[in-house]
């Protein structure tokens, strides 16, 4: 059976080594970006069943990133920010995004979250 391929996209690698090292250890695939035109690039190089999409991307803010997803996918879509503003998280819900999750996060709410936003096949 194939591990499910998740793209962690965030404006800071830190992070994104982070994320995709903790993702990696509960069994994930992970490929990543730190701008948003390399997240879209990434998005259609490989088949990925999930996105982790920070807000703050350079060249292509997660808002546009997940816009341009949602044209022509419907790949569950989990927002990251370290800004918890209802308005921010409504306008992501408005774009397609399927979860939102606000920074600092613990590994046990990061893995939740993804394991919920996976198909059971792929989880």
């Amino acid at each position: 059976m194939r591990r499910a391929r998740i793209l962690v996209a965030d404006d800071e690698p830190i992070g994104v080594n982070l994320v995709g090292a903790i993702l990696r250890r509960a069994g994930y695939e992970i490929t990543s970006a730190t701008d948003g035109e390399a997240a879209l690039r990434r998005f259609r190089e490989y088949a990925h069943d999930l996105v982790l999409l920070g807000i703050m991307l350079p060249k292509l803010d997660g808002f546009e990133v997940c816009a341009r997803l949602r044209e022509w996918s419907t790949v569950p879509i989990i927002m990251l920010t370290a800004v918890p503003d209802e308005r921010e998280k409504a306008r992501c819900f408005r774009l397609g995004a399927n979860d939102y999750l606000v920074k600092p996060f613990s590994i046990d709410e990061l893995v939740g979250k993804v394991q919920a936003a996976l198909p059971p096949e792929s989880s």
